[in-house]
Order: structure tokens, then sequence, then C-alpha cells
């Protein structure tokens, strides 16, 4: 019996211990992620609305993905993180029980449609590019058209949302479980497979016009070099301009590919084990499952990963957004810059003039003019034991004097320095000069 209350203690021991390492690493991913997801896609922001030449259709719309990622995680994480820790015992009321999961699951569907939106931008303009563009009116309209759609696909959401006053919870009301499994489907399609599907089929397209165009290229080069032509028509130069115009559209068309890629893998591996959870407690019994809220979790956590990488691989791709983040770097560190010269420049002043207590810093005359102070003349002995003569002077005014109708540089201690009430002045003055 003892032996059977020890090893039942010891297991709980074992299961705080688990709860308490999943907790530190879910706080740790929640607070990492809101940060980076804020700081990547206000920077985005800030790149397109802050400079004129940015402000194109195509940014637009990556400007319009960066607010839904940053409302996304910004709405989302410190409500989960305060529900999760009050072991879901709803702590919000019921206005809150009624609007908060409807606006998160609205930006986030508006962000998948989103990305929808910018392959089919980026497919129209890729395969033609001498056609005509959208516009920064039609890029308001598809905007506005994504958030009204994804609002009114959460309106059977806010509806069905009730809070429970006894049990201090905030559940989904269904007349019939048949409406909750159709509305879980239609959210699946819409904030992911239609989603997905768009972008699967756009940048294949995209990529087999890219890779149509190079073929021609190419075999239009090979046959120019094949034919006979005359030196004086055909200089050696054109066939390397040429050449080299192949290569730069060779590598591009590889580093769109590569992108392209990216953006499919990332948005398909992020958003799918939260659909998957949603259909599995629906159409299965996931809810019923003892690790449920521990998946649950990790799902979000996939989510809210997605909203942080959109922002490198939308922006950082591109070496616009890379010059204006390098901008506004430069600009935010320019004040530490300056600070941390000066602080160098005063720090190689100070220690040329104090190797040891007894070595005098050098003052400009201009400090002392008309000054009554009486000069002293000693000795000083160096570290190399020479001896040297300097000129002291008190320095209670900052004054000077003339020694045979010259003005000459006084040496004053470096104690006599630091206990003078016109410190400011000699510092300023160690400043401006080369010593």
């Amino acid at each position: 019996m003892e032996a059977n209350n020890t090893t039942s203690q010891e297991n709980t021991v074992i299961t705080d211990l688990e709860k308490m390492e999943f907790r530190i690493a879910k706080i740790t991913l929640y607070v990492l992620i809101l940060i980076l997801s804020c700081v990547g896609n206000s920077l985005v922001a800030v790149v397109v609305v802050g400079a004129r030449d940015m402000r194109t259709p195509s940014n637009f719309l990556i400007l319009s993905l960066a607010l839904c990622d940053f409302i996304t995680p910004a709405l989302s994480i410190p409500f989960d993180l305060a529900l999760e820790e009050s072991e879901y015992i709803w702590p919000f009321g019921k206005t809150l029980c009624k609007v908060l999961w409807p606006l998160q699951t609205a930006f986030s569907t508006s962000s998948s449609l989103n990305l929808a939106l910018i392959s089919l931008e980026r497919y129209k303009t890729l395969s033609n590019p001498f056609g005509r563009r959208m516009s920064n009116r039609h890029v308001l309209v598809f905007v506005l058209t994504i958030h009204a759609t994804s609002i009114s696909l959460c309106i059977p959401y806010f509806v069905v949302l009730n809070y429970n006053d006894f049990e201090s919870s905030c559940d989904e009301i269904w007349p019939n479980v048949g409406y909750r499994k159709a509305y879980t489907i239609l959210l699946f399609l819409f904030g992911y497979f239609l989603p997905l599907m768009t972008m699967s089929m756009a940048y294949m397209l995209i990529y087999r016009s890219l890779r149509s165009n190079l073929i021609r290229l190419t075999s239009s080069s090979n046959c120019d070099q094949q034919r006979p032509r005359n030196v004086s028509k055909a200089p050696e130069r054109s066939n390397v301009s040429k050449d080299s115009m192949e290569h730069r559209r060779r590598e591009q068309n590889i580093h769109l590919a590569k992108m392209f890629i990216i953006v499919v893998v990332v948005f398909a591996i992020s958003m799918f084990p939260n659909q998957i959870l949603w259909l599995w407690v629906d159409f299965g019994d996931g809810g019923e499952n003892k690790y449920f809220n521990y998946i649950s979790v990790g799902c979000r956590l996939c989510t809210y990963a997605n909203s942080v990488l959109n922002p490198f691989i939308y922006a950082l791709k591109s070496k616009e957004f890379r010059s204006g983040f390098a901008r506004i770097g430069r600009a935010s560190t320019l004040p530490l810059r300056k600070i941390s010269s000066e602080t160098r420049k005063f720090a190689r002043k100070m220690s040329r003039s104090v190797s040891d207590n007894q070595r005098p810093v050098s003052v400009p005359a201009q400090c002392f003019a008309g000054s009554t102070s009486p000069v002293k003349i000693r000795s000083v002995h160096r570290l190399d034991g020479k001896e040297r003569k300097t000129h002291q002077v008190e320095v209670g005014k900052c004054q000077a004097v003339e020694a045979d109708g010259m003005k000459i540089t006084k040496d004053i201690s470096f104690e006599e320095i630091f206990r003078s009430p016109n410190l400011h002045i000699i510092l300023e003055e160690l400043r401006e000069t080369d010593c």
C-alpha cells in the first residue's frame, strides 16, 4: 500500500514538471511570435507608407496582408494565453465572448484570401508584363471585398456564441450538429483549401510561363549563334550582352520559382494543423482526447507562426523592401552612432592626458583671457623618468594670461580639473581640441 502511494506521488510530481515545462515553452513561444509578428509587419507597413516609390498596387496588397498578420496575433495571443492560464474559465465577459473569436477568425481568413489575391496579381503581372496593370483603386475594391467576405463568413459564429454565467464559459450553441459541421467545412474551404489551391495553380502557371519564355530566349540565342553573320553587323559585344541577359533571366526565374515554392509550402504547413484540428473535433472525437488542450495550443502556435513568416517571404525577398528596412535601421541608430563617436573621441583625449595622476591636461589659452591668477611653475616627473616643467594655474575663473605679449597655454593637473567649478567649459574645450 505504501509502495503504491509512493508511486502515485512520483507520477504526480513528473506530471507537474511536464506541465511546468510545457507552460514555460508555450509562454516563450507566444511572446516571441507576438514580438516578431508585430515588429516585422510594422516595418513592412512603415516602408510601404513612408516611401512614395513603394506605393504601388502590389505593395498595397502586401500592406493589407501585413495589417492582417499584425492584428491576428495581437488580437489572439494575449487573450488565448490568459484563457489558458485561467484553466479555460472565460474571464472576459459577455461582450468579448460574442466578438473576440469571430474577429480572430475574420482576420485569419482575410490573411489567407490576401495571399490568394497576391498570387493572382503576380500571375497577371508576370505572364503579361506589358499588359494593363491593376490600379490602386482596384486594389482597394478587392481588399474591401476580402474583408467584407471574411466578416460575413463569421456572422453565424457571432450568432451561436453565448456566455454561460453559471459555468463562466463561452460556448457555441448550435440548433443542430449538422449546422456546426457544415460551418466548419465552410471555414475550411475559405480559410485554407481554396486559397491554397488558388496559390498553387497561380504559381504553377507562373512557373510554366517563365520556363517557356526562358526556352524561347535560349533557342533564339542558339539560332543567332549558328547563323553566319557579318562581323561589322553583329559585333562580339552583342553576343556578350545576349548571354548576360540570358543568364540574368535564368537567375531571376530560379529566384521566383524558389519563392513560389516557399510561399505555398509555408502556408500549407503552418495553417494545416489548426484546420485539421477542428475537422477532428466536429467529425471525430478530438474534443474528448486527454491531450486536446496541448494539441490545440500547438496548432494555434503554427497558425500564428504564419503571420511571422509572411513579411520575411514577401518583403525580404524584395530588394526594395530590404533597402527600405536598411534606411529605417540607419535612421534609428544615427543618434547612437553620434553618441558612440563622441564618446570614443573624448575617451581617446582623456586617455592620452591621464596616463598618471600627475600628467597635465592641456587647455587652450583662449579659455583664460585676462586672468589675474598667478602662474605656478613646477617640475613633474613623468613615467619615463624625465623631468619637465609645466605651467599650472588655478582655475577659479576661466581666464588666461599673456607672457611677453604672447598667449600661452596653461597645463592643469587632473585633480584640479575635476575640482574646478568651470569643469563643463574645460571639457568642452577638450572635446574641441586635438589633444
